[in-house]
């Protein structure tokens, strides 16, 4: 079983994931809906005024989970890396419009791109490696 065709199927599956951040106050978790492109890299679009946001701005190291199954055998995602605001649409923009079911609209000065970039992805997959997790470093 090849862990990276895994991982492609968890993000195409998924729709939620939950962003971990930290800023003064403490960890933060938000769930946001996502896109990925073939690298793994997580985009979505947030108001700049969230919490979550501007714990991104100031420290960019976060973690995210995506859960698929949890019912019959366990299959998700943790992933560790960093998330940024970006100055641009992603070229998965249109990918991200379909997956919420709303006609693509320009976003207002109150909203931004973001991309979370993993360094590490653990694939727990009962069904094909029990409960031990499949860890993945990307570009290694």
């Amino acid at each position: 079983m090849d862990i990276n065709i895994r991982i492609g199927e968890v993000l195409r599956r998924g729709r939620l994931m939950s962003l971990a951040t930290i800023d003064e106050s403490g960890p933060w978790v938000s769930d946001l809906i996502y896109v990925h492109d073939d690298s793994f890299c997580l985009y979505w679009i947030s108001r700049v005024g969230r919490r979550h946001s501007l714990a991104i701005a100031s420290h960019p190291h976060a973690a995210c989970s995506i859960t698929i199954e949890k019912l019959k055998k366990d299959l998700g995602l943790q992933m560790e890396g960093k998330a940024q605001q970006l100055n641009a649409a992603p070229v998965v923009a249109d990918a991200y419009w379909k997956k919420r079911g709303a006609p693509k609209v320009p976003i207002s000065d109150e909203h931004a791109w973001y991309q979370f970039t993993p360094t590490k992805i653990e694939l727990l997959d009962e069904k094909n490696f029990g409960v031990v997790k499949q860890e993945y470093t990307p570009n290694s």
